[in-house]
Formats: C-alpha cells, sequence, structure tokens
C-alpha cells in the first residue's frame, strides 16, 4: 500500500475523482493535444527554412534584373543624356550590394539552423514518444514544397533573365533525412506513456465503479466497511500505484529528458542566429526587397508565436497530470515522487510568458514605412521632373534651365532622402530582426533551466548524459 496515505484518505481520494472533471482523461487529451502541438513544431521548422530559402532566391533574381538594369543605365549615361545615376532611380551605391550580400549569406546560416534544429528534432526520442507519423510529416512536408515550388514557378516566368531558369529549390532532401525516425522505433521504446495514461484511467474508472457499488450497498456494519475499503485500497496500491512509481514516473523524467535536450538544442540554434543578425551589413535597395524582408520578419514573428503555444502545451499536459496526481496526496513526506517532480514542473512552466511582446517591433515597423512613404514621394517629383526635362518639352532656355535647376535640387533631396531612409531602414530592420531572435534564445533558455533543475531533483545521473548536447 501506500506508505502514510490511510484507507479512509484512498476512498476519500475516490469520491474527489469523482466529482471532479476527470483530470486525468482530460491529462489524456493533453498529451495528445501536445503530441499535435509537437508535429506543427516540426512542420514549422521546415517551413521556416523553405521561407527563408525562398527568400533568398526572390532576392537573388531581383539582383540579376536589377544589374541588367544598371549596366543599361551605364551605357546611356555615355551618351550624354540626362539620366539617373548608376542603379537607376531605385538603386544607389554600387558598394551596398556587398551588404545585400552579406545579409543573404546570413540568412543562408540562419536557414541552415533551422534545418539543423528540424533534423534534430524530428528525428529525436521526442518524436518517437510522442508518436509522430513520418507519413504525417513528409504529407506536410509535400504541401510545402509545393506552395513554394509554385511560388518561384511564378517567379521564374515573369522574370526576363533566361538565367534564373537555373534556379532550383535548395530544402527538398530535408524530408528524406527523417525516413529513419518511426516505423519499429515505438517497438524498440516498449509500452508508450499515452499507452501507460490509458491503463492508469481503466483503473481509475474502475475504482470509481467500485466506490459506487459501495455507496449502493449501505454498508450497515463497520466490518463490511472496512472489507470493502481494504478491497479498494488493495486495487489501488497493486495496480495503480504500481504504474504511477514505476512505467509513469520512468517515462515522465524519459520525457523532461528528451524537452531538455530540444530545448538546449534550440537555444543553441537560436542564440548562434542572433549573433549572425548583429554582426551583419543589413542593406536593402527598394520597395520590393523591404516587402520581401518585412514578410521574412512577419514569418519569424510567427514562429515565435507557435514557440509560445508549443511551449503551453507542455504546461496543459503537466498541469492536469498534476491535478490528477494531487487527488491521492498523502502527507507531503511520503507523497510519490512524481507528485513533486510534476509540482516543480508546473511551477517552473507557470513562470514562462504566455504571449510574446511585439509592440515595440510594430511601432518600429510603422515607422520604418512612413519614412519609406517619404522617400518614394520625393522619388515621384525627381521622375516627374525627370520626364519634363528629357521629354524636352519646354520650348524657353530659361524655363528649361530653371527646371533643370529644381531637377538637380530635387534629385540632391531626393538621395538625401534615400541615403537616410537606407539607414533607417538598415537599423530598424537590424533591430527588429535581432529582438525576435533574443526573444526565441531567452524563451528557450529559460525552458532549458526549468527541465535542467527538475533533471537535477528527479535524475541527476540522466543530467550529465544531456550536458553532453
Amino acid at each position: 500500500m501506500w506508505c502514510g496515505v490511510s484507507t479512509k484518505q484512498i476512498i476519500a481520494s475516490s469520491i474527489r475523482i469523482k466529482e471532479s472533471e476527470d483530470p486525468l482523461k482530460i491529462a489524456i487529451k493533453s498529451w495528445n493535444l501536445l503530441s499535435q502541438a509537437h508535429e506543427n513544431f516540426c512542420q514549422d521548422l521546415y517551413r521556416m527554412a523553405k521561407s527563408i530559402d525562398h527568400f533568398v532566391f526572390v532576392n537573388s533574381s531581383k539582383e540579376e534584373t536589377r544589374m541588367e538594369a544598371e549596366e543599361a543605365a551605364t551605357s546611356n549615361a555615355s551618351m550624354g543624356t540626362l539620366s539617373a545615376p548608376p542603379g537607376g532611380i531605385e538603386g544607389g551605391k554600387k558598394g551596398n550590394v556587398v551588404g545585400t550580400r552579406e545579409w543573404k549569406e546570413a540568412l543562408k546560416e540562419i536557414k541552415r539552423h533551422f534545418e539543423l534544429v528540424y533534423c534534430a528534432v524530428a528525428t529525436s526520442n521526442l518524436s518517437k514518444m510522442l508518436e509522430i507519423s513520418e507519413e504525417s510529416l513528409k504529407s506536410g512536408h509535400r504541401k510545402i514544397d509545393e506552395k513554394y515550388g509554385e511560388l518561384k514557378k511564378s517567379i521564374i516566368t515573369q522574370q526576363i533573365s533566361p538565367k534564373l531558369g537555373s534556379l532550383k529549390p535548395r530544402l527538398g532532401s530535408l524530408s528524406s533525412r527523417t525516413e529513419h525516425k518511426t516505423g519499429a522505433a515505438s517497438d524498440e521504446l516498449g509500452p508508450t506513456l499515452s499507452q501507460t495514461l490509458s491503463r492508469l484511467h481503466e483503473w481509475d474508472k474502475k475504482l470509481k465503479r467500485q466506490q459506487e457499488e459501495f455507496e449502493n450497498a449501505r454498508v450497515a456494519s463497520w466490518d463490511a466497511e472496512m472489507e470493502v475499503s481494504s478491497r479498494l485500497a488493495d486495487i489501488f496500491s497493486d495496480s495503480m500505484m504500481t504504474e504511477i512509481n514505476g512505467e509513469l514516473q520512468t517515462q515522465i523524467i524519459d520525457l523532461i529528458q528528451s524537452l531538455h535536450i530540444m530545448w538546449k538544442i534550440m537555444s543553441k540554434s537560436h542564440e548562434n542566429q542572433m549573433k549572425i543578425t548583429e554582426n551583419v551589413t543589413l542593406n536593402v535597395w527598394d520597395n520590393f526587397e523591404l516587402n520581401a524582408t518585412l514578410k521574412l520578419l512577419t514569418e519569424l514573428q510567427v514562429w515565435q508565436k507557435r514557440v509560445v503555444v508549443y511551449i503551453a502545451k507542455q504546461e496543459a499536459l503537466v498541469k492536469n497530470l498534476h491535478a490528477w496526481l494531487s487527488n491521492f496526496q498523502g502527507h507531503r513526506a511520503n507523497s510519490p515522487m512524481l507528485v513533486e517532480i510534476c509540482d516543480r514542473w508546473l511551477s517552473g512552466m507557470i513562470m514562462l510568458p504566455k504571449v510574446v511582446s511585439i509592440n515595440a517591433l510594430k511601432e518600429s515597423m510603422k515607422r520604418l514605412k512612413d519614412r519609406q512613404s517619404k522617400e518614394g514621394q520625393q522619388r515621384k517629383r525627381v521622375i516627374s521632373l525627370r520626364k519634363k526635362v528629357d521629354g524636352n518639352k519646354c520650348q524657353y532656355k530659361k524655363k528649361m534651365e530653371s527646371l533643370s535647376s529644381k531637377l538637380n535640387k530635387e534629385e540632391a533631396k531626393r538621395e538625401s532622402f534615400r541615403e537616410e531612409t537606407q539607414r533607417a531602414t538598415s537599423s530598424e530592420l537590424h533591430h527588429g530582426f535581432g529582438l525576435v531572435f533574443w526573444n526565441l534564445t531567452k524563451l528557450s533558455k529559460d525552458c532549458v533551466k526549468i527541465y535542467e533543475q527538475l533533471l537535477k531533483f528527479a535524475q541527476p545521473t540522466i543530467l550529465n548524459e544531456t550536458n553532453k548536447f
């Protein structure tokens, strides 16, 4: 029997279970929701890598077209006509190409980290414990591949340069890297945590039925009450407590260990991504690149929110497990170790943020768009004046000179606007990407601390193994 818990306490606990909303059944649902959230988490990692790959592809296509335009503009300038500076109206100093390429190279590194995390998580023991289907992952990959494949085909057909036809998607091999993940793996692991919870739920229902029989019998004598109570206690101690103190506790500790490893990988990856964004020159050429970059930043914000959702599913599981185990808690000194583990686990998860604030980032993006809008208006004024001058619409020399002078002033003003906007754009985007990866790094590190402390309490020897990752 459970040491320190009396027969009356056991009967009382069964009454509380009966009157509650069946926390163990809810815990099983929470487990299924966590499994689905983990699969979505893997798909989102894959999607982020694809999204970055697509961004690099789009901007590579744009850059080739722009470089051709630069050559044409330089050729026109050599003929003595009034034309835009090298790079055209949308362009700038040629040196900025270096910054753009640095940013794209940085993005390739950021993408590589998403790929590595995806491969590590999708093929991990955690995915096996959560019974993630290989076919389900592949099905999700196909949908993502089809989406970005169609987008790339659309871009290729719209480009003038024939060279773009040779550009291919670079992430098609990720799906094949998960082939060894499932299959016979679940058999190797033995009973799953979901099976253990289901078994406990069956015992839970039997205990409730026994309690109902006891109440309906309206036991008249103390001896009969003791006999029924003893029978209930035997069922509880011999079956449920064996599962709780044995299989369930082992599986929960394994789950904690797997989550600890996963969050360590996430933490290191996002920290590296944060350092990459800190040390990169981030320049955008025009509204096309700005909009593409903002879209990528939005994708990262969505990823950030999904990480928070994934954490919430972990919290929901431990919350419902804790609620069920608490029904059988005797004196704290004699409580099963799993009750204390879940208690500490829940306390840690509650401290994590439920939402990630992006208000500062939204304000930053709003300022950036306003500045871009003003620069765009100035650009239109320059284009309008240039058309008048180049079109030779002015018949009088003085008016022509006046327009040319005005054009030069507006061009100088526009160039000043452009340089100021580019500096602001670089600064705001640098801040935006850095903020997202800083939030993700902090959140991941907080999770690592929670699971590290749990392992330190539950199984110090396991912690030494997970520290190798």
